[in-house]
């Protein structure tokens, strides 16, 4: 990622590979000059990419323990951790789309512990979560996420705060 000017933002997206929004919210993200890391435009690791919707391996059977260990340890595992956290750490704007997997919540975690500008963008219905109240801002809309990323207030936000909604 490079440096931005004031008014835009290195993001960082936090979600799912197969939320259906992420093209949609990158390229609109893009359009308005900030830089995005959108993790489902690199290449998965083999061993991640194989597993089904369900976090399970082949023909449907569970992962156990051993084996999510030899999937952590992988080459290309360790590679792409690395890849992300670098970007993680670099972003100045946390995303996180809902829904969403673990991995995204742990990201939206990992940023309001560092001070980053944390947006979760709902999807009516969308099942609520106490601990979202720690996000800078909840929105509704890609709309609301410009506005998030906008919002000069935002750098400010104290994190034990309660976080600010935009319903548009």
């Amino acid at each position: 990622m490079t440096e931005n000017s004031p008014n835009q933002h290195q993001i960082y997206i936090a979600s799912s590979s197969r939320n259906r929004r992420l093209t949609e919210l990158t390229k609109s993200l893009r359009e308005n000059g900030h830089t995005v890391f959108n993790f489902t435009e690199e290449n998965q690791p083999g061993a991640w990419a194989q597993l089904n919707s369900n976090g399970q391996g082949e023909h449907g059977r569970s992962i156990d323990f051993e084996q999510v260990i030899q999937m952590l340890e992988d080459q290309d595992s360790v590679k792409t951790f690395e890849r992300d956290m670098t970007a993680l750490k670099e972003a100045t704007a946390v995303i996180c789309v809902l829904p969403c997997s673990r991995s995204a919540h742990l990201e939206l975690g990992y940023a309001i512990a560092t001070g980053k500008r944390t947006v979760i963008l709902y999807e009516d219905p969308e099942e609520p979560d106490l601990m979202h109240r720690a996000a800078a801002y909840l929105v509704r809309t890609i709309k609301g996420v410009h506005q998030a990323l906008e919002d000069r207030a935002g750098e400010n936000l104290d994190p034990t705060g309660p976080p600010r909604y935009i319903k548009c």
